[in-house]
């Protein structure tokens, strides 16, 4: 699993991201949306990362 970032009209957020293979494909599913910089400094405390 990964952080994304992604901008949208300037502004970034955060996605939590892992890659899966679908039929023979490797496809990446959002597994939890974050939000901006400062909620994902606190998502990486909360969950020691």
């Amino acid at each position: 699993m990964f952080f994304r970032k992604k901008r949208i009209h300037g502004n970034e957020y955060w996605y939590l991201v892992e890659n899966e293979r679908v039929n023979g494909r490797v496809r990446q599913r959002v597994i939890e949306y974050i939000g901006n910089r400062e909620k994902l400094q606190a998502y990486k405390e909360e969950h020691a990362l």
